[in-house]
């Protein structure tokens, strides 16, 4: 049995033998995985980066100069997981990282030239990915699925286990 095979039986496994709020959540962890890992392989070919640093590179193109800080909380990221996408940035020259003028402390971020080209070239990506997934979607239908995965950004911080 090859690795499609298995991964197969195991997903048809999951489906029968698991709670309908499991299977939401197996289907999202799938979908999440499958879309990104597409998305990332598109992105590494053109332009040698994921799309965890094209969001980085967005955020700063729409305000450009922010607080490594600042560009975490807009992106999603901690500040520790931003440092390793910076650290690539930087070295293929997309962004510079200098202390801040009024807190050494801080660090700001600023596109480079070759940044914005990058910017310019992958800005429709993901447009056009959203448009491609929402498409079979009637507005009702989308409308429901913005409220669905708002409802789940805004209770996830609260089905965190404190022990």
């Amino acid at each position: 049995m090859d690795t499609a095979e298995t991964v197969l039986l195991a997903h048809e496994y999951c489906l029968r033998t698991v709670s309908p709020m499991l299977r939401v959540l197996h289907e999202l962890h799938r979908s999440h995985s499958t879309l990104f890992q597409a998305l990332d392989r598109n992105l590494r070919r053109a332009e040698g980066i994921s799309t965890a640093h094209q969001v980085i590179l967005l955020v700063l193109a729409g305000e450009d100069g922010l607080a490594s800080s600042e560009v975490a909380r807009r992106t999603g990221h901690s500040k520790s997981r931003l440092t390793g996408l910076v650290n690539k940035l930087e070295e293929l020259g997309m962004v510079t990282r200098a202390p801040s003028d009024s807190d050494g402390r801080v660090s700001v971020l600023r596109l480079t030239e070759i940044g914005r080209q990058v910017v310019t070239r992958t800005r429709a990506g993901p447009r056009e990915v959203n448009d491609q997934i929402l498409d079979p979607f009637s507005a009702e239908e989308r409308e429901v699925i913005g409220r669905f995965l708002r409802h789940i950004r805004e209770i996830a911080p609260g089905l965190e286990r404190k022990r």
